[in-house]
């Protein structure tokens, strides 16, 4: 084997492990950077208005003015939240 062969599959040899490593990193990153956007946004997180199973898709905004709850849709719309006696939940007395 000669000398040019000897470099030429030390080189390749590298690439391959550079290459290797390259990829390792960028999985790595990855994942990194999923698990901070779901834990950043709040989606793991239940409110009131979920089961113990799932998710409701709806989200309790308060008026911070009165206290009154409202539910809101994925798609925005917006109702209040009433109470089983149809008395708008949470407002100020």
């Amino acid at each position: 084997m000669s000398d040019y062969d000897k470099l030429s599959e030390a080189f390749e040899k590298g690439m391959k492990n550079a290459l290797q490593s390259t990829l390792h990193t960028i999985f790595i990153m990855f994942c990194i950077f999923s698990v901070s956007v779901f834990l950043f946004s709040g989606a793991y997180k239940k409110d009131d208005t979920d089961s113990n199973e799932k998710r409701s898709g709806m989200a309790l905004r308060t008026d911070n003015a009165t206290g009154c709850q409202y539910l809101e849709s994925q798609r925005g719309g917006i109702t209040p939240r009433l109470s089983k006696g149809g008395i708008h939940h949470g407002c100020y007395k």
